[in-house]
């Protein structure tokens, strides 16, 4: 990687998904849910006060401790939508 003061060496992370699905016990579905419920790039904010602990918790349809608003959960279906929607 180019730096002002030089090069620096990268390592670069390698995920492998199937096995991270499997650590987790999740489906490919599910992991996309946890990233819009966290935030990616392009849905940088995800949804306010979901952490990935949270996620994978309402992913997997496990009792998590703060209950989502109706405001929350809108939110959550409209981001789906526009992630899910292949026109």
């Amino acid at each position: 990687k180019k730096t002002f003061n030089g090069y620096i060496e990268v390592h670069p992370e390698v995920i492998e998904l199937e096995r991270l699905l499997d650590k987790w016990g999740i489906n490919q579905d599910q992991l996309i849910s946890m990233a819009i419920l966290i935030g990616t790039d392009y849905n940088p904010k995800g949804v306010f006060r979901i952490g990935p602990k949270k996620a994978l918790k309402i992913v997997k349809g496990l009792p998590f401790d703060k209950n989502l608003s109706d405001q929350m959960i809108k939110d959550y279906l409209k981001k789906k939508s526009t992630f899910t929607s292949y026109e």
